[in-house]
């Protein structure tokens, strides 16, 4: 049997295959999660106690590392060769990247006087390639201090893509050992992180916390359960309730052990809603805009910041209908190409 002939017989994990789903659901409740967090802080409103729990369990971050984890090990079992997998992320991150940030420097240009020719270039070239996490002192002043601050996770999961693709081979489906060690190594590793504010000057913190390495543990949650899809999925899909339940048990009653993220939350979260999104494919949407709210949000916020227009939950709905329009013209005209592109590959 040839290479093509293996990739076919290869189970779907992801979404619009083989295996039906309501990923794109899931990801547009994250991207949400994140809006109103962001918003809620940065516009200077106060959030009621139901919508924080009804958020807490969407909470975007690891979510979308969890399905980084899981869709990115389906794509790399259908990706043939690197040069394809390489193109197929470029066309799936940057385009409607760079959009977000052309509007984030027109922004900046127009209603911000503080900044600098060579810092703005700096900050142009870290926030278009894989150092999103940085922003100079200049820019520090703009908005809500950063002016796309949610782009640091763009770093991480592109380390991650990287790091996938090396370490595909050296865990198959057939080797449990080293998936076992391989996970309660990256367990260790999240647990231990936290603790390692305490011995780290705070930059060399900073530049830690930036790479794939302290949520490695929750990447690889998403690609056991990609994985072990066969074998895992029947068992979330049947029981996605008993992980809601026991995910609402631990937020109530706070009991959790930190690594970086609540790690029972994220764990929890991962098979939760991972079933749920396989046990009702009915419930998914055609239109997958929630990348472009997680890249917009900000800049959207950060200039109703920049214009005086916080502390309103009128500012807040502005924020999020202005949003999601951008997102949606993105996606159907930036994003739809670069899916096609990803499609031709």
């Amino acid at each position: 049997m040839n290479e093509m002939n293996l990739i076919k017989n290869r189970p779907d994990c992801g979404g619009g295959g083989i295996q039906k789903n309501s990923l794109n659901l899931l990801r547009l409740l994250a991207a949400i999660q994140v809006f109103y967090g962001h918003a809620v802080v940065h516009m200077n409103l106060s959030g009621t106690s139901v919508a924080g729990i009804i958020m807490s369990i969407f909470q975007g971050v690891p979510i979308f590392f969890i399905l980084s984890g899981f869709l990115i090990w389906n794509s790399i079992e259908k990706t043939p060769n690197l040069k394809t997998y390489v193109r197929k992320r470029i066309f799936r991150i940057y385009p409607e990247l760079w959009c977000a940030i052309t509007i984030s420097i027109i922004s900046i240009f127009f209603l911000y006087d503080r900044w600098n020719v060579k810092d703005l270039m700096l900050f142009i070239v870290t926030q278009s390639t894989i150092m999103q996490f940085w922003t100079p002192d200049s820019l520090r002043g703009f908005g809500c201090g950063t002016p796309n601050g949610s782009l640091w996770t763009i770093t991480v999961i592109v380390q991650f893509y990287i790091v996938a693709w090396v370490i595909k081979k050296f865990l198959s489906h057939e080797n449990k050992k080293r998936w076992f060690v391989t996970i309660a190594i990256s367990l260790a590793i999240g647990i231990g992180s936290p603790q390692l504010e305490k011995l780290l000057s705070e930059t060399i913190y900073k530049l830690y916390e930036a790479t794939f390495i302290p949520y490695f543990w929750i990447f690889m949650t998403g690609a056991l359960l990609c994985n072990y899809f066969k074998e895992i999925m029947p068992i979330l899909k049947k029981f996605w309730w008993v992980g809601l339940a026991l995910l609402l048990a631990v937020i109530f009653t706070g009991f959790d052990i930190d690594a970086g993220y609540g790690l029972l939350q994220t764990i929890l979260k991962g098979v939760t809603w991972v079933g749920f999104a396989y046990a009702f494919p009915g419930l998914n949407i055609k239109d997958d805009i929630s990348y472009g709210i997680y890249i917009y949000h900000m800049v959207i916020v950060n200039i109703l910041i920049e214009l005086g227009l916080v502390g309103s939950w009128i500012y807040f709905f502005i924020a999020l209908i202005v949003t999601i329009g951008i997102a949606t013209v993105s996606y159907l005209i930036v994003g739809n190409v670069g899916s096609k592109k990803k499609g031709q590959l």
